[in-house]
C-alpha cells in the first residue's frame, strides 16, 4: 500500500481515470450546472449515466470531433507547473496502455467520502460536484455520510511554519481512513474536506492526493474560497473551481502558490 502509484496536485489527477470520451460530456454538464434548477440538473445526469458506458469506437470518433478544439499551452512562465515539472503529454492509447481503474460490474459507484464540517452552501457544492461527476464518470455517485474530523489524529495534523495553516497529511486519509472503508462496489472513493492538505516532507501544500492503485483520494475546498461570500464567488467555487479539479484541470491560483521544493 505504502509503495502503490500516487498523484498529488498541483496536476489535481486522481484515482478516478476519466474515460476521455467523458470529455463530450464536459460542457453540457457545467450548463446544467449552472442553467438548470438542481433537481433538473442531477435527472439529466441520471438520464446519461443509464445510458451507459461507451465505446472504444465512440471514444476516437469523440476525439477526433475534439481535436480542432485543442489549443496548444503556452510556454510555461516562471512559478507555474510545467516551468520546473516537464511533461511530455499523453495520448489515449498510453493512456489505455496503463491498464487504468475502469468501471466494471462488480466495481460501479463513486463514493464521496466528507471529513469534518461544511457550511450549507459548501454542501452545496459538494452536491454540484456530486451531479457532475456522475456525468463525468458515468456512474453512479453517493455521498456518504460524513466523519468527524476527530478521526485524524494529532500525529497527521500540523500547522505551516509561515502560513499559520491547519493542515492534514494525506498519506493517513488514503491509508487509515479510506482504504479500510472502501466499499465493495466502489470504482474509487473520494474524501472531501474543509482543511488544508499536505503529503509530507518538501511540500507546502496540494489541493489533492490520490492512489491509483487502491482507488482512493481526497480534495481540499480550503483554498477555493468561501462560498457564503457571494454568488460571484459561489459561482467561482462551483463551476470555475471544484469542477476544474474534478475534470483534473489546471486551477490557474495553485500554479502561483503551491511550492513544492521548500522543506517544511
Amino acid at each position: 500500500m505504502k509503495n502503490s502509484p500516487r498523484i498529488s496536485c498541483p496536476r489535481i489527477s486522481c484515482c478516478l481515470k476519466a474515460p476521455p470520451a467523458s470529455m463530450a460530456f464536459i460542457a453540457l454538464a457545467l450548463i446544467q450546472l449552472i442553467c438548470l434548477p438542481p433537481a433538473q440538473a442531477v435527472q439529466a445526469v441520471q438520464e446519461r449515466v443509464a445510458r451507459g458506458p461507451i465505446s472504444i469506437s465512440q471514444i476516437k470518433k469523440t476525439i477526433r470531433q475534439l481535436r480542432p478544439l485543442h489549443e496548444k499551452l503556452d510556454k510555461p512562465k516562471p512559478g507555474e507547473w510545467l516551468d520546473g515539472h516537464k511533461e511530455p503529454g499523453q495520448t489515449f492509447a498510453q493512456y489505455a496502455s496503463q491498464r487504468p481503474n475502469v468501471l466494471r460490474p462488480q466495481r460501479n459507484k463513486l463514493y464521496i467520502q466528507p471529513i469534518g464540517e461544511f457550511s450549507d452552501k459548501q454542501n452545496e457544492v459538494i452536491e454540484a460536484a456530486r451531479a457532475y461527476m456522475a456525468l463525468y464518470f458515468q456512474c453512479e455517485t453517493v455521498i456518504q455520510e460524513p466523519i468527524d474530523a476527530s478521526v485524524i489524529p494529532e500525529s497527521a495534523k500540523r500547522v505551516h511554519p509561515q502560513w499559520n495553516v491547519k493542515q492534514w497529511l494525506t498519506s493517513t486519509i488514503l491509508d487509515d481512513i479510506l482504504t479500510p472503508r472502501l466499499p465493495e462496489d466502489a470504482f474509487a472513493s473520494i474524501a472531501l474536506t474543509n482543511t488544508d492538505l499536505w503529503p509530507g516532507e518538501g511540500w507546502n501544500f496540494v489541493f489533492g492526493y490520490a492512489s491509483f492503485h487502491d482507488r482512493v483520494g481526497v480534495w481540499s475546498l480550503n483554498r477555493l474560497g468561501a462560498p457564503e461570500e457571494s454568488a460571484e464567488v459561489y459561482q467561482t467555487v462551483t463551476v470555475h473551481g471544484f469542477t476544474k479539479i474534478v475534470a483534473q484541470q489546471r486551477v490557474p491560483a495553485q500554479q502561483k502558490v503551491c511550492r513544492h521544493d521548500s522543506k517544511f
